[in-house]
Parts: structure tokens; C-alpha cells; sequence
């Protein structure tokens, strides 16, 4: 096995004497390059927090500029009280203290502020809550956040940043998954693409033979988007789809001399 990860990472001329592995062999060199690469990506996703500085500040100047001035939060009884209002924006929403049901229409992070606790949506799908006795802030109103009082402002965006803390785990996966079956998928569809592009180097290899070899070729990508995941370098990602296409033509052209002989 060393042998042909070795092949596959610096030897891509090699790779024609592994035309005979069976399907399993070559799944699990595939897999464990794969492996690698998910390591990275979920240390990165479950490390990276997504919402920052501006999410809390964006909702807070929506607040700003609402005219829920009659909402308090009292800090000793950990309440929410108050008129009950929506604020909407780019992709976000705020139910405030909601009388029924709400039906959010944006397709975003959704907040429900109700008397005693927070419910977070993505779009109508709930996917986390919290309650107010574990959000450790004194109290607030919107009346002060209104009129940029420092310390309404401040307590109300720390209340926010808790509240949506709570849907971090959801997020990250997430996002973790997105990661995972778009790399799979660049994957697929760059062994496809070696597979015509080496049609036109060899065509006398079996096809057979021609897409174990493509799968081998291919794991390269996966040792690219590795260190772009790794280092966190866009770039390297999209460099990455060349180097398949190069150990592709070095691989069957040593084939073709090989034939040739």
C-alpha cells in the first residue's frame, strides 16, 4: 500500500503497474487521502465560530433603527418583556415576543425572542434554543439601544452573540459537510475528465485499466486541496485541478512507450 501512495504523491509513471488492483484496493487509497483532507477540514470548520463581530453589530443597528422602544430585559428574572415586533434585514430576522406561530419568509438565521427564551431557525427550521438564566448579562432595553446608550448596547450584543452560540454546532457541520461532498464531487469529476483526457494520449489501454489508473491520478487533487484546506490558501484549491491532468499524461505516455516496446 505504501507503494502506491508513494506512486500516486511522487511516482505518477509508476502508477501503470498497479492496472490489475481490484476495486477495494483502490477505495481504500482513495479513502485514505480523502481521510486526510476531512481531518483538516473538520479541525477548521468546528475551530472557525460562524458569526462574528459584524453579525452582532449588523442586528443591533437593525434594533437601532426599529421602533420596538418598549421591549426590557430584566436581568434579575431573566424576562423579555414588552410589544411584541419583527425586525428583517439581508438575510437574517427578529421575532420579538410573537403572539403565534411565525412563518419566516427569509431564508437566513431566524431569531425568536420569546419571554424566557431564544429559539434560532434557519429559514422555518429549528435548530437550536436558549434559555435566558443561562445567558449571564445585565439587564437592557431597547429604548437605550435606540438611542446608543454604550451600555444597552453593549449587554444586548453580548445577549445576541450567546444566543446564536448556541446554533454554532449546527452551522459548523454545516458547513463541514458542504466542504466534504464538494471536494468529493471536484473529485469525481476530475477523474472523469482524466479518463477522456487519457483517451486521447492511449487509446489502446482497456477502459477498465484506463479508470483504475484515472482513480490513482486523481488522488493528487485530494493531496492539493489538503494543504489549500490546511493553510487555508484558496488559491492552491484551483491549482490543484491541473496537477490530476499532469500525472495523468506523464502516467499513460510512459504507458505508451511501454506498448510501444
Amino acid at each position: 500500500m505504501m507503494q502506491r501512495i508513494c506512486a500516486c504523491l511522487c511516482h505518477p509513471r509508476l502508477i501503470g503497474r498497479y492496472h490489475k488492483d481490484r476495486a477495494g484496493v483502490i477505495f481504500l487509497t482513495v479513502l485514505i487521502f480523502l481521510s486526510l483532507y476531512t481531518a483538516v477540514l473538520a479541525a477548521r470548520c468546528y475551530t472557525d465560530e460562524p458569526f462574528d463581530n459584524e453579525t452582532y453589530l449588523t442586528i443591533t443597528s437593525c434594533v437601532i433603527t426599529s421602533d420596538a422602544s418598549d421591549v426590557v430585559y430584566d436581568a434579575s428574572n431573566n424576562k423579555l418583556s414588552g410589544s411584541n415586533k419583527i425586525i428583517t434585514s439581508s438575510g437574517f430576522s427578529l421575532a420579538i415576543l410573537p403572539e403565534e406561530e411565525v412563518n419566516f419568509t427569509t431564508l437566513g438565521v431566524n431569531i425568536i425572542l420569546a419571554e424566557e427564551k431564544a429559539h434560532v431557525y434557519y429559514g422555518n427550521y429549528k435548530i437550536s434554543e436558549l434559555e435566558y438564566k443561562n445567558i449571564k448579562v445585565s439587564e437592557f432595553s431597547f429604548a437605550g439601544i435606540i438611542n446608543n446608550n454604550p451600555y444597552d448596547i453593549y449587554n444586548f450584543k453580548l445577549f445576541i452573540e450567546d444566543v446564536l452560540s448556541s446554533s454554532n454546532v449546527f452551522f459548523q457541520s454545516n458547513t463541514f459537510l458542504d466542504g466534504l461532498i464538494t471536494i468529493i464531487l471536484y473529485y469525481l469529476v476530475i477523474v472523469i475528465a482524466i479518463y477522456i483526457f487519457a483517451g486521447l494520449i492511449n487509446q489502446t489501454i482497456d477502459r477498465k485499466v484506463r479508470i483504475k489508473l484515472c482513480f490513482y491520478d486523481g488522488v493528487v487533487f485530494l493531496v492539493g486541496a489538503f494543504f489549500a484546506c490546511l493553510f487555508n490558501i484558496g488559491w492552491l484549491l484551483y491549482a490543484s485541478f491541473v496537477l490530476p491532468l499532469i500525472y495523468a499524461a506523464i502516467t499513460f505516455r510512459h504507458i505508451v512507450k511501454v506498448v510501444i516496446k
